[in-house]
């Protein structure tokens, strides 16, 4: 540059007004003031997270969480705050059903619009409904209420176990000069007495005798050791465990006395929660139970033993346990019924195989954009997989019907996807079944010759 010339560009020093404006500006420290707001928003936001967010089932294989935020946002005319899909650990894929929280809770009774309906990023409806949060509460409050009832029946039981064994002695040759308070006396010191009676017969024969009950059943062997043979005024006293009828007596008392205060137990826990599960001797999901059923098993465990059976509920003192809504006999009983079918259904066709036939999938007519048959095909395998695995498919366009082809590794896979898909409604269009012999699936499409061989009924 030439000595004399200006330069074009004026130098900036730390503490030209230029740099100053260079530096990025600190956010301004809250105040007391919005700092408590912003508090008090927080707690609100976690108050009301669960009324917030709605439940979306039946989601396909291809779907991310950036599509069910843009669709709900574009739905709902509001902002999402977050989209959670419950995915598996070992594939991270996602298992077809996601939370999507909303910013605004007035939004939700619009996104509950959409259930049953078909969004843009998939040809299957979804299933939209609010998240019911509370049942996971009632879930752990359940939990606890049945260990308290478990521990309640545990007690019982090994209470009930240590009545079993004799706890009652038979004291005779007693001389006459030993009163009631010197026996008494006697066998307090090798245990705590429950109960003693003097057998006045015995003793207007010149023979005393008594019956001592202890309270403890170890007591007995102490008695019969320390007692057994010892000398009283030239008489050597003689102990022996009471007779069984007495014995029996004293158990049946006592059992019942337990099996009632475990049956009140019982109901006490169905009071503070609904019903709960008693798992079977075979280790499968167990038998549903109540108040009244609990009350009933109690009633069989004493017939069992011969006591008398506690009493069973009526129905004006159940109150607060009351049944599940809309919940069968069988069901409450923990019998799974299989689901009618709707009116109007006819039946599967065909007989079992791993390949089936789904109709009315689609209208050929109302399809405009280009590879929309790709598109169900995915679709479609994705909803089939949840079922079992799948080995070919096919989208038949050119017919009528809105057929698509869909063969099963397993015809177990294929019989639950049936099940599922059968009578169910999409886009307005109620899907129907047809089961595919293997050969005429084979003759149709050639090139699942090699693929059959794998597959297995």
């Amino acid at each position: 540059m030439p000595s004399g010339t200006a330069p074009l560009v004026a130098a900036v020093t730390p503490h030209s007004p230029e740099h100053c404006c260079t530096r990025a500006r600190r956010p301004r420290p809250l105040t007391a003031e919005e700092r408590e707001a912003a508090v008090r928003q927080a707690a609100i936001d976690e108050l009301t997270r669960d009324q917030r967010t709605v439940f979306v089932n039946q989601i396909t294989a291809k779907v991310r969480e950036k599509d069910l935020k843009r669709f709900f946002e574009k739905a709902t005319g509001a902002p999402v705050k977050n989209v959670i899909m419950l995915r598996d650990k070992m594939t991270n894929r996602h298992r077809g059903f996601a939370y999507v929280e909303m910013q605004q809770l007035d939004s939700v009774p619009m996104a509950l619009q959409y259930n049953n309906a078909v969004p843009d990023f998939q040809r299957f409806p979804i299933m939209v409904k609010a998240s019911e949060a509370e049942k996971n509460y009632l879930a752990k409050e359940e939990k606890a209420v049945t260990a308290a009832a478990n521990s309640a029946l545990a007690t019982a039981a090994a209470a009930a176990a240590a009545a079993a064994m004799p706890t009652g002695v038979r004291i005779s040759n007693i001389h006459p000069v030993v009163g009631e308070d010197d026996l008494m006396t006697m066998v307090s010191a090798v245990g705590q007495v429950r109960s003693l009676t003097m057998d006045r017969a015995a003793v207007a024969a010149g023979a005393g005798a008594a019956d001592v009950v202890f309270a403890d059943p170890a007591s007995v062997d102490a008695c019969m050791e320390k007692l057994n043979g010892l000398d009283i005024g030239g008489r050597a006293l003689q102990v022996a465990r009471a007779p069984d009828s007495q014995q029996q007596a004293q158990q049946q008392q006592l059992l019942a006395q337990q099996a009632a205060a475990a049956a009140a137990a019982a109901v006490m826990a169905g009071n503070a929660s609904g019903n709960w599960r008693l798992d079977d001797d075979t280790g499968s999901a167990g038998v549903a139970m109540n108040s009244n059923s609990r009350v009933a098993l109690m009633a069989k465990l004493a017939q069992g033993k011969g006591l008398p059976a506690p009493e069973m509920m009526g129905m004006g003192g159940m109150g607060g346990m009351g049944m599940g809504m809309g919940m069968g006999g069988a069901q409450q009983a923990g019998v799974q019924q299989q689901p009618a079918m709707a009116p109007g259904v006819p039946p599967i066709g065909g007989t079992r195989s791993f390949c089936i036939l789904i109709k009315n999938m689609y209208n050929a007519a109302e399809e405009t954009e280009d590879g929309w048959e790709l598109d169900i095909k995915e679709d479609t395998e994705a909803e089939c997989s949840k079922y079992g695995p799948v080995l070919h498919s096919y989208v038949d366009a050119a017919s009528p019907g809105g057929c698509v082809f869909i063969m099963f590794r397993h015809a177990s896979a294929a019989a639950a996807a049936a099940a599922a898909l059968h009578g169910r409604w999409f886009a307005q269009r109620m899907v129907t079944i047809d089961y595919v012999p293997p050969n005429t699936y084979v003759q149709r499409f050639p090139e699942t010759g090699s693929a059959i061989a794998s597959c297995s009924m």
